[in-house]
């Protein structure tokens, strides 16, 4: 028997009394079962996505601080009426909209249904209620109003994203409370960066545009729905139809963004300690880098740069420990290696900006008019002050405090902290703490961001706290895990997670931030981090490679190595993520969907399209069990190849991490290198894994992307008898490695026969003499 939620207050739209066509949709007259007056718009804003917006009374001008546009040019669309229900349909997806009760139903062109609203509601004690139909309560002033709505849940349907999340990837079954905060220990549901953003394997996904608090509950009240509670004056939701979950990652970022691409150099590795006292010691380590020849482009100082606590964040040199740091950034760049400085949005009172910021009203406030201190890092430093980024203001004194550092050759800042804006603070555009707490990270990071490429020429923060849009101003990090295998696991489960979520690029903090990782959890830790987007060594101890003996350091060496040859490949991955919202980290899910294997699989990936890296996560394990998608897959060490889908029992000693080419790849490889800034071109090799069909003819491609120069094509088709190779035009020639190639009779290029051939361990190796174009045949 049906039960309706207990609590009184509670209003649910019972109903629609009358509706009228817009331009890009329908307006509705709607009431609850109070008789409470309600406005509901529904409007197809982009192909395959529909704006749901609801509020009691009446539904005022749209706004968003989340939307990369406001309007949108009008879409065809049909409408019709039956007795009970009105019909909305375009070429992508259809609405159905029935009178009385009120219910949504979204299906696919043929009428299928993808997703509909959950048509029972359960009576709970919560107020409000966690699990009932689309509607709202009232506080009991009547000045907050709380929005709801729910949706069936499928019973083979899994849901993914909501950004950074430590648990598993597959959400059915948890609960999530989207606030940002300091997840300390990333051992919780807490995380730094949440994005209200969920996809399901229906192909739909749903996008909550709000940056009040949003509670996600994914079947734990009932386990046949799924819903979502915030507070705001009205409920503003996107649906987006897919139904593969790469078109809804894209469809989410036409709404909210696209990443832009960082500087080639950021893919480069990052070290890192927290933190380094004084320029003897990162000059000492700049050396023992080159020494100890580990490619390395950025040295990272934490806070200390600025001297003790008590003088943080005034972004002003401590020269007593960093003397003359122009002349040390000089010699770093000597090195190859760039500097990013530590940072966050907070100023003690001692700080020699303080004062300034005080009295120039560039901080939140509380009620009486004076800063809003806040403890922002335990008992470490004093309470601060927060600068109010809602004042235009303040944001340009921001900037204008980073500018010197910029212009003296700094590079890049980490943006730390930004999860802790007051939520009863008065801040200057006179939004309530409630609705700036989960914006603020933007604010901040997009600040800095902004400065950063004025003057550089390349936006780039190293950033901690994040929502929605947070790809538009890259990249970020994990957070502060334990050292320990446990909090590696909830790291990789973190890297998946955004990914889902639409944010492409991240890093985190290689070994672990909280304190001393043994050799082995640095080495499993290191094969998982150098094949993540960003790579950063840092934690309370030390972090360079040295510091774990000389098996660690070797094996440390070989990763590193292996990361920087493939640069060309991870660059051209990450241009790809700036234009498709496909992250460089990839679930497993987000490509094979239809998969049940891989729905709650979140223990390896797909790095770029590639390569499956399975990374060890277990102490004293030699060996793990790795499932290989449908596809053949060639194990990147022993070249043998396996037929998917299937599980291995896969050895891995500690110096192996499980590594998997897909068959018709091309991955374009560059020379060992010591930073970014040793030529990209020279050195070029195409490590090509040709699929082959018997006599069915067989494609691939890949594009090439340089930082400076016009992106190259190469493609080949293959068949039994000949493989036909076409290379855009390259400043040097490159050398071609067709893999599982064991007898070739002859070789053209450019319609001549070439001799500078062999076949090399099973696969030819092709070396061309001349830069430029190429026509490659193989005869088999």
């Amino acid at each position: 028997m049906e039960t309706i939620a207990s609590a009184p207050e509670y209003e649910r739209v019972a109903r629609w009394l009358t509706f009228e066509r817009t331009s890009h949709g329908v307006h509705l007259d709607a009431e609850t079962t109070a008789g409470t007056p309600v406005e509901v718009s529904l409007e197809f804003v982009l192909p395959g996505v529909v704006r749901l917006r609801m509020a009691p009374e009446s539904l005022g001008p749209a706004r968003s601080h989340l939307l990369v546009q406001e309007t949108w040019d009008p879409l065809p669309f049909m409408l019709s009426q039956d007795v009970d229900r009105l019909h909305l349909a375009t070429p992508f997806v259809r609405v159905d909209v029935t009178r009385d009760p009120w219910r949504l139903c979204f299906m696919d062109v043929t009428g299928e249904v993808i997703c509909r609203e959950a048509s029972e509601r359960v009576d709970s004690s919560h107020s409000p209620p966690h699990l009932v139909d689309l509607g709202f309560v009232r506080d009991p002033e009547g000045e907050r109003v709380t929005v709801h709505e729910s949706f069936a849940l499928a019973p083979d349907e899994d849901l993914y994203g909501l950004g950074e999340q430590f648990a598993r990837i597959n959400r059915v079954g948890q609960r999530f409370e989207l606030w940002a905060t300091d997840a300390f220990g990333i051992s919780g549901y807490a995380t730094y960066k949440n994005v209200p953003f969920l996809w399901s394997t229906q192909g739909y996904g749903l996008f909550v545009n709000t940056t009040f608090r949003v509670a996600f509950d994914l079947a734990t009240v009932s386990l046949l729905a799924h819903s979502f509670t915030h507070e705001g004056p009205e409920l503003d939701v996107f649906f987006i139809y897919g139904p593969d979950p790469a078109v809804i990652l894209r469809r989410y970022c036409d709404l909210t963004g696209y990443a832009p691409i960082p500087p080639r150099w950021s893919f480069g590795l990052w070290m890192s300690r927290c933190g380094y006292q004084d320029r003897a010691e990162v000059e000492q380590v700049a050396q023992g880098l080159r020494d100890h020849d580990i490619p390395c482009d950025v040295i990272h100082l934490d806070p200390w740069w600025m001297g003790d606590p008590s003088n943080w964040c005034g972004l002003q040199w401590d020269e007593t420990r960093f003397p003359d740091p122009g002349d040390m950034i000089e010699g770093l760049r000597e090195h190859g290696l760039r500097l990013c400085l530590w940072e966050n949005p907070y100023v003690t009172e001692h700080a020699s900006i303080f004062e300034e910021g005080r009295e120039r009203g560039y901080f939140v406030t509380d009620a009486q008019g004076d800063p809003y201190m806040i403890r922002a890092w335990a008992e470490v430093i004093p309470p601060v002050a927060v600068v109010d980024f809602t004042n235009l203001d303040a944001v340009a004194w921001w900037q204008s405090l980073h500018r010197p550092l910029l212009a003296q050759g700094v590079a890049v800042f980490k943006t730390d902290f930004g999860e802790a804006a007051p939520e009863d603070g008065v801040y200057h555009n006179g939004m309530t703490g409630r609705e700036v707490h989960n914006l603020y990270p933007l604010l901040y990071n997009r600040a800095v961001f902004d400065v950063t490429e004025e003057v550089t020429g390349h936006g780039l923060v190293w950033g901690r706290s994040g929502w929605a849009g947070s790809q538009r101003t890259p990249t970020c990090w994990g957070g502060d895990p334990f050292t320990d295998f446990p909090y590696m696991i909830n790291q990789l489960r973190a890297a998946l997670s955004i990914g889902l979520s639409g944010i492409p690029f991240y890093g985190h903090d290689i070994g672990g931030f909280i304190g001393q990782p043994d050799p082995e959890l640095y080495v499993r830790w290191a094969q998982f981090g150098l094949f993540s987007s960003h790579s950063r060594c840092h934690g309370t101890t030390p972090r360079e490679p040295w510091e774990f003996g000389p098996e660690a350091e070797a094996i440390f060496r070989r990763y590193a190595n292996l990361r920087y040859r493939l640069l060309p490949y991870i660059y051209a991955t990450a241009v790809q993520a700036t234009q498709t919202g496909m992250p460089v980290v990839r679930a497993l899910v987000l490509k094979y969907s239809r998969d049940p294997n891989v729905r709650h699989l979140d223990s390896e990936y797909l790095f770029g399209d590639s390569f499956l890296v399975a990374p060890v996560l277990a102490r004293g394990a030699r060996r793990r069990m790795v499932y290989l998608p449908a596809g053949e897959w060639v194990d990147y060490w022993s070249r043998e190849a396996y037929h998917g889908p299937t599980w291995l029992n896969y050895p891995a000693p500690l110096e192996i991490l499980p590594l998997f080419v897909r068959r018709g790849a091309i991955i374009p490889m560059g020379p060992e290198m010591d930073h970014t800034e040793q030529s990209i071109g020279a050195g070029l090799v195409l490590d090509i894994y040709p699929a082959n069909r018997g006599s069915e003819s067989v494609r691939g491609q890949f594009i090439i992307y340089d930082e400076d120069g016009l992106p190259v094509g190469v493609s080949y088709t293959a068949d039994a008898t000949l493989t036909q190779l076409s290379i855009g035009p390259l400043p040097a020639p490159p050398v071609i490695i067709l893999n599982d190639f064991p007898s070739v009779r002859q070789v053209t290029v450019n319609h001549h026969l070439h001799e500078q051939w062999r076949v090399e361990g099973g696969g030819l190796v092709i070396e061309l003499k001349e830069p430029g174009e190429a026509e490659i045949i193989v005869w088999r």
